[in-house]
């Protein structure tokens, strides 16, 4: 994860002592640059943590900071408050 770190932020969350049931750790990522997005976490499915079975990826939920600010500004051409 460090080779795309100029480019994708990450943050390691512990969910196991909260009520973690279906996960007990999560990642949260943050970019701008979807292709060094998607290649880090191809070279992570590449890696021996993950291919040996240390690690699985459960799900993938995409988000956007503020994303109806934008549409309303960008969109609807409304001001943002």
């Amino acid at each position: 994860m460090q080779k795309y770190s100029p480019q994708v932020q990450t943050r390691f969350c512990d969910a196991e002592a909260l009520p973690g049931k279906d996960y007990t750790d999560f990642v949260i990522c943050d970019t701008e640059d979807l292709k060094s997005y998607h290649y880090m976490w191809e070279e992570i499915r590449d890696s021996a943590p993950y291919t040996i079975g240390y690690m699985k990826i459960k799900d993938v939920i995409m988000g956007m900071d503020y994303a109806f600010r934008a549409f309303e500004a960008d969109v609807l051409n409304m001001e943002r408050s």
